[in-house]
């Protein structure tokens, strides 16, 4: 499946959701700097203003980007992107390793040592 069709439905099912008052949709509706601090209330309130794009918005953040044309850009493998968000390693904890291959079992053991 294409990663940009799949990041759209993610955000045509948030919108879905936050449409109907879905609690934890809204909540995560609060990455976009005009909801920041904004109550469950005010979120309530302010569903029929959140559009698709600002969900698309919240996908983004998820991954790590700044907006949602940042995140499609690195998917798409734009050749200018450097900043490819959280999006190779999206756990905090999780960090680099490398794999290290070698022709023969004796140099392989020669590097362990």
């Amino acid at each position: 499946m294409d990663a940009i069709q799949e990041l759209k439905t993610r955000a045509e099912i948030l919108h879905r959701r936050i449409q109907t008052n879905h609690h934890r949709a809204l909540g995560r509706v609060r990455v976009l700097p005009q909801f920041r601090r904004a109550s469950y209330e005010d979120l309530a309130a302010a569903t029929g203003t959140i559009q698709r794009r600002d969900c698309l918005t919240v996908i983004a953040a998820e991954l790590g980007f700044s907006s949602w044309p940042e995140a499609k850009a690195a998917i798409v493998g734009d050749a200018l992107v450097e900043d490819f968000g959280t999006m190779l390693y999206p756990d905090r904890r999780c960090g680099g390793y490398l794999n290290h291959w070698y022709k023969t079992y004796e140099e392989a053991a020669a590097m362990r040592e």
